[in-house]
């Protein structure tokens, strides 16, 4: 949110997906998480995923759902560094 605030990287949140029911903010904007299976849904450019413990089990559930592994980028490292 920082980095797009600044416009150094523009994007849209189109969606969360978490286990466990969370709401999230963003820019504004208020979203409750889905489940999984509704990625197919949803109409991405990319996937971020911000678990780096557990980005490799997600990515074969991404998969699994029929998730291209090129679209799936791993959000761990995104710092806004001034």
């Amino acid at each position: 949110e920082q980095l797009a605030k600044k416009n150094k990287f523009l994007w849209n949140l189109k969606g969360i997906i978490d286990r466990r029911k969370i709401e999230v903010s963003y820019l504004g904007n208020h979203y409750n998480s889905l489940s999984k299976e509704r990625i197919r849904e949803i109409d991405f450019d990319y996937i971020l995923v911000s678990s780096t413990l557990y980005f490799e089990d997600i990515l074969k559930e991404l998969i699994e759902l029929g998730v291209e592994e090129k679209f799936v980028i791993r959000g761990g490292g995104l710092y806004l560094i001034e």
